[in-house]
């Protein structure tokens, strides 16, 4: 199975979502629902909405993780490559409505797509298919 470092971030306890939680912001925006923690080999369901960053990315964004594996602030972790992420930018999500279209998850985002304004229309980059007309 594939996996995708993430670190998750210290300090954000402060930090609230007028979605009611970080999980059900996660849920909003994902579309999903979490079955058990994120992180490889973990199978715990005690999940909560975790922020974290992408290995080598300075975004910001939202993982169902475990109590346990939340509590290792600062620590690299090896989440599953089939998890979905949500940015944890609230001026650009949930107190600004949805976005325009779901997060993917990490393992299949292309380089691409990871920028600053991940949530807008990405413009297509050469040589790649016109998929149902996402792009500008």
């Amino acid at each position: 199975m594939n996996t995708v470092q993430i670190t998750n971030i210290n300090g954000t306890t402060d930090h609230k979502c007028v979605c009611g939680s970080w999980l059900n912001h996660w849920k909003r925006i994902t579309k999903q629902q979490p079955s058990y923690c994120a992180v490889f080999g973990c199978f715990r369901t005690d999940v909560l909405g975790a922020h974290a960053k992408l290995s080598g990315q300075s975004d910001w964004f939202i993982v169902p993780l475990c109590t346990g594996h939340n509590n290792q602030r600062g620590q690299s972790l090896a989440i599953r490559g089939e998890t979905w992420i949500a940015p944890a930018n609230k001026a650009e999500t949930c107190e600004k409505g949805l976005p325009k279209r779901p997060t993917i998850p990490p393992l299949q985002m292309p380089n691409w797509l990871m920028h600053p304004n991940h949530l807008s229309a990405p413009t297509k980059p050469a040589g790649q298919p016109n998929l149902f007309g996402k792009y500008r």
